[in-house]
């Protein structure tokens, strides 16, 4: 035994040391393992998004007339506007037409964010002229609706959301005849006469509150006191039509602060232009405006 263990002692000793592992190469395979793991859940979250989206994709499109009408009330109901406008996004163009017989008929009473969807589908069916028009009236509706937010700075939010719906085709059309562009324009300014807005700025002001504006203290994400939108709608509509056209014409045209002005009485208003008398701001709907200590 003795000798057996002096052999296997001497073996010992004549074997190989193991190296000691350089600490760099240790960290790098600490960080792979750490990638390898961040790059998987990765993987996993966008897989699940995807297939989330997929599933309601597949759902939206199975919904008739009637099941759409009850979705769009529950989604503007619950301020859900992402989703009632990806259930128009997501329709196949077979359906263009029985969206615009849907949406035309409620297209008063609904938020501008759906006009685009009007034009989108007007432009599916190569009715430009009338995909410029409801275009024309989701842009002008909606900074409306940005001019009723407390504190707004800017119109980015609403610039961004009439590009994402510009395609170039659409563009080009705009900008191939300025007298047409000018008789749509009229259209949009006599449909904005004979149907005034029935809609509450809350969603536009949410949403600009919580993904533009959070690091403004000055932009609460409320709408303006209610008592001052009559003058604000009616000095807007007279500002648009005074330098929408010299605009397109290239003429130069200032800007302005239509609140500014109507606050300091600098618009004499010879015509009220009057806004839907039903209308009327739920306190539950204003008290589900995010507030500063609510934002995520």
């Amino acid at each position: 035994m003795g000798k057996r263990a002096d052999k296997l002692r001497e073996l010992s000793k004549k074997a190989p040391k193991k190296k000691r592992e350089p600490l760099l190469k240790f960290w790098g395979r600490i960080f792979k393992k750490i990638l390898m793991i961040f790059l998987f859940t990765v993987y996993l979250v966008v897989g699940l998004v995807s297939t989330s989206i997929w599933a309601k994709a597949a759902v939206f499109r199975a919904l008739d007339t009637n099941q759409m009408l009850g979705r769009l009330d529950h989604y503007r109901h619950t301020s859900k506007y992402f989703d009632a406008v990806f259930m128009f996004d997501i329709q196949k163009t077979e359906r263009a037409k029985e969206i615009i017989e849907f949406l035309e008929d409620i297209a008063h009473e609904i938020e501008p964010v759906f006009y685009f969807q009007i034009a989108k589908r007007y432009e599916e069916l190569g009715m430009m002229e009338d995909a410029v028009f409801w275009h024309l009236l989701g842009s002008y509706r909606m900074r409306f609706d940005a001019q009723r937010c407390e504190g707004l700075p800017d119109f980015q939010g609403v610039e961004y959301y009439v590009r994402f719906y510009t395609t170039p085709k659409l563009a080009i059309f705009m900008a191939q005849d300025i007298d047409r562009m000018e008789r749509v324009f009229n259209r949009v300014m006599d449909w904005d006469y004979e149907n005034p807005p029935q809609t509450l700025p809350v969603y536009y002001c949410r949403l600009a509150r919580q993904f533009l504006y959070r690091h403004i203290p000055e932009f609460t994400g409320f709408p303006i006191p209610q008592d001052q939108w009559q003058d604000l709608y009616t000095a807007y509509r007279i500002y648009v039509m005074s330098t929408f056209i010299p605009s397109l014409r290239g003429q130069e045209v200032e800007p302005a602060s239509i609140l500014r002005m109507v606050e300091e009485g600098i618009f004499r208003l010879e015509e009220e232009m009057p806004l839907d008398e039903n209308v009327e701001t739920p306190e539950a709907e204003l008290e589900d405006t995010p507030r500063e200590e609510d934002m995520p």
